[in-house]
């Protein structure tokens, strides 16, 4: 896929290059429904990413599955959470009994998402991925895994802040790979095309070529066979994990596509009980505590700042272009 790179101005990447590690405590079970992944909405994630999410009008979230990988017994799928305006963060998953229980495998990349999760064999694998503001990606890494998932740790591409997507990538050993990547010109004037090797794993990379045509490459490995794949299912608004078996594909999980919603927690808080007590919403004062409901099933709330902490201006997001979902690989 070819497409026009705007220039943005790039922030470096949050969290820099640290090790992300396996969020144990983050279980779900696929019991027949969908599972619903939480949608993280604290206040710190909300003003990161721009949100401006009133009681009145909550910012729905959803789940956007782009990739699958299933090694050594263990299943892997990558994508991200966004709401219609902006890429909240990166999704990466795994399943280490068919699908049947699912972890979160490393931590959320803020505004990022992930195109593609591919191992070399059990131990050595590599997820793809780069940050989305106003739908325009930049800052392309990758999450890097050499102890079968437990850990994976996040390498940039660039040492500096770039207006770039990885377009393709493969390994032909646990340490030396290829990288194709789009790219705008460090000097503004045009999109270029690169191709790049690592000897490290993806720890670092060597520009080898650069063109202003697609880079075509002669020596890629052959093609595995793809025995598991991700697609929506319209009818139960759900991302589908199906296994192909002797008598066709069969369904291993299911994601919901929708994951909640964003809402400032004070604003919330007040406007539940001022309708339990019959008045009209009225907006929540700036540091306001209010005591939220012991249960919500369908908003994800956020808690509410200290009456000594300011609280930043409010600006809606509303001028970003939707992050575009794409169509799962076949």
């Amino acid at each position: 896929m070819s497409f026009r790179l705007i220039p943005v101005i790039a922030l470096a990447l949050a969290a820099g290059a640290g090790w992300c590690e396996t969020a144990k405590k983050a279980e779900f079970a696929y019991t027949g429904e969908p599972i619903v992944l939480p949608a993280k909405c604290t206040n710190e994630v909300m003003e990161s990413v721009g949100l401006f999410c009133p009681a009145d009008s909550p910012c729905p979230v959803y789940l956007q599955l782009s990739s699958v990988e299933f090694i050594g017994g263990k299943l892997y799928v990558a994508g991200n959470l966004h709401t219609e305006a902006v890429t909240i963060a990166s999704v990466l998953l795994a399943s280490e009994d068919g699908g049947l229980t699912w972890r979160e495998a490393a931590d959320r990349v803020p505004r990022a998402t992930l195109d593609r999760v591919v191992f070399f064999d059990e131990k050595h694998g590599w997820a793809a991925g780069h940050v989305l503001e106003g739908g325009r990606p930049h800052d392309p890494f990758f999450l890097i895994t050499t102890d079968g998932g437990q850990f994976w740790r996040r390498r940039p591409v660039f040492e500096k802040p770039r207006a770039a997507v990885i377009e393709d990538f493969w390994f032909d050993s646990d340490h030396s790979g290829i990288l194709l990547v789009e790219a705008r010109s460090e000097e503004g004037t045009g999109t270029e095309y690169e191709r790049f090797e690592t000897m490290t794993g993806a720890e670092s990379w060597m520009v080898r070529e650069v063109s202003s045509r697609p880079i075509r490459v002669r020596r890629r490995p052959a093609p595995r066979r793809q025995d598991w794949r991700i697609e929506t299912d319209e009818a139960r608004d759900a991302w589908a994990v199906r296994k192909r078996t002797d008598t066709g594909w069969v369904t291993a999980a299911e994601f919901a596509i929708g994951a909640g919603a964003c809402v400032r927690q004070e604003e919330k808080a007040v406007a539940e009980a001022e309708a339990e007590a019959g008045k009209a919403p009225e907006t929540a004062a700036a540091g306001q505590a209010v005591q939220a409901p012991a249960e919500d099933k369908g908003v994800f709330v956020i808690g509410a700042p200290p009456p000594s902490v300011a609280q930043p201006a409010e600006k809606p997001a509303r001028d970003e272009k939707p992050p575009t979902l794409k169509k799962p690989r076949s």
